[in-house]
């Protein structure tokens, strides 16, 4: 189950993964992922994905190369409590950046697919 946001494109939303269990896993897989970087700027200042209340802490993902997700691989992350966090950040620049795509699943549970992408 989860709740979100209502999306509008190029405005920050947040995604609740929620009715987990503590250490259930949770799979991310990005099939489309394109956000702004500003190359000399500190890492990930704009546009960026952040996935929280998990076990390893906070994962942020963003356009800069050494922080952006490879497409088509599934992440695993262990859920800290009874919920997981899913926050996109932007500049609210509509012309840079396609923006992201992603499925996530769980035990027990259907695949769901995300789609708030940058709408240029």
């Amino acid at each position: 189950d989860f709740l979100h946001q209502d999306y509008t494109p190029n405005i920050n939303s947040l995604l609740i993964i929620k009715d987990l269990h503590s250490q259930q896993i949770i799979q991310i897989k990005f099939l489309v992922f394109d956000l702004y970087y500003q190359s000399g700027g500190s890492s990930c200042d704009f546009d960026y994905l952040k996935v929280s209340k998990t076990v390893s802490g906070t994962r942020k993902f963003c356009g800069e190369p050494a922080n952006k997700p490879p497409l088509q691989r599934w992440y695993n992350f262990t859920v800290a409590g009874s919920t997981m966090e899913i926050k996109f950040k932007t500049n609210e620049n509509p012309t840079v950046g396609k923006g992201f795509y992603f499925e996530y699943r769980g035990e027990c549970t259907v695949s769901t697919q995300f789609r708030p992408a940058l709408m240029v």
